[in-house]
């Protein structure tokens, strides 16, 4: 089996924050310990419907994404609704992206909802959130990739809130482990 990989982007200067001055009832966006226990229980619990703990990188290479969660310029944001664990974004820093496009980069390497908080507002609040964040730590792009695994409307949901599509890879070998 392969899968098609979408790589988007926004830079500061197309980034608007929301007009839509409505906060969401209950909402919350908090930064947490870059724990990696707490980052594979937000992994399994978001991810899991979609075969995200599944991936390569988060089975075979865990010393790699611990690394990553050491980083400084690391964040973990947890997503709340009336202080229920809803989701989460795991961002880091990438100084091999921001030599090739020649501004700084950050990536959001993770973003995502569980199931049942889908499809109601929360997802552009929260990345309007997280987005505002990063470029107000003096990031000048970030950057995502999605694969055609994930939730058929992820791409277009990048779309609608600002970010572009800026390359396909296709049929890339799944890299799903048992």
């Amino acid at each position: 089996m392969s899968y098609s990989n979408f790589k988007l982007s926004i830079d500061r200067s197309a980034f608007t924050v929301s007009n839509d001055n409505r906060h969401p009832e209950g909402l919350n966006l908090k930064e947490v310990p870059r724990d990696y226990s707490e980052f594979t229980k937000l992994l399994n619990s978001v991810g899991g419907p979609l075969g995200w703990d599944k991936r390569k990188k988060y089975r075979v290479y865990q010393s790699e994404v611990r690394q990553r969660l050491a980083l400084e310029a690391t964040h973990l944001f947890l997503f709340e609704r009336f202080n229920k664990a809803i989701g989460y974004s795991l961002t880091i820093a990438r100084p091999d992206l921001s030599k090739t496009f020649n501004m700084q980069v950050a990536e959001i390497e993770n973003f995502g909802l569980k199931p049942a908080y889908t499809a109601k507002g929360y997802g552009g609040y929260f990345l309007n959130q997280v987005l505002s964040r990063l470029f107000n730590e003096g990031y000048e792009k970030v950057y995502l990739e999605s694969r055609s695994t994930n939730h058929k409307k992820v791409v277009p949901f990048y779309e609608r809130n600002g970010m572009s599509v800026i390359g396909i890879d296709e049929d890339i070998p799944d890299d799903f482990t048992p």
